[in-house]
């Protein structure tokens, strides 16, 4: 919220930030556009519909959770990724660290998160077109779009073997 207003003047920018339903209001009282900015700023406290988001963006900044990383992956998409601090075993910087040993995101450490680096962050992404599609495209060489499905086929796998420890219904060992 605070960066926004950097970008007033960037008439093809669409910022679509999804605030949460704990930090929207506080956002919102902090977000000061100036009335004639030539960008949309749309801020919301939850999205049904993240694919149709993803299809819109020409990248995201988000946490580095397993199933936004996931997602864009899938989605084909650079990132910013900012781990949670305090993530139980620092679980999102591994996360996330995936997407950018492949070259798909950028890693901020959410302690040096402020405005300013925000914004350079995005700029340096906007302002560079072939950099963007360079990370688009590693973002789709790590995307596993057919991981829930192996998932359950490794599943199905596992529990039609028999375990040599098992017990039958009838009360025998099998």
């Amino acid at each position: 919220a605070d960066a926004a207003p950097r970008w007033s003047d960037r008439v093809a920018m669409t910022i679509r930030h999804v605030s949460g339903t704990r930090d929207h209001a506080a956002i919102a009282e902090r977000l000061d556009l100036p009335a004639d900015a030539a960008f949309t700023h749309q801020l919301i406290e939850y999205e049904d519909d993240m694919p149709t988001v993803y299809a819109a963006a020409d990248f995201v900044v988000c946490r580095a959770g397993a199933s936004s990383v996931a997602e864009v992956a899938v989605a084909g998409l650079p990132s910013v990724l900012v781990p949670l601090p305090g993530a139980p075993g620092d679980h999102q910087t591994a996360n996330a660290r995936a997407l950018v040993d492949a070259g798909a995101a950028v890693l901020v450490v959410d302690g040096e998160l402020d405005a300013a680096r925000f914004a350079a962050e995005v700029d340096r992404l906007v302002d560079d077109p072939d950099r963007l599609a360079s990370m688009a495209a590693a973002a789709s060489s790590v995307a596993r779009p057919d991981a829930a499905v192996a998932v359950v086929d490794l599943l199905e796998q596992h529990a039609s073997r028999p375990r040599p420890d098992a017990v039958s219904p009838e009360g025998t060992r099998r």
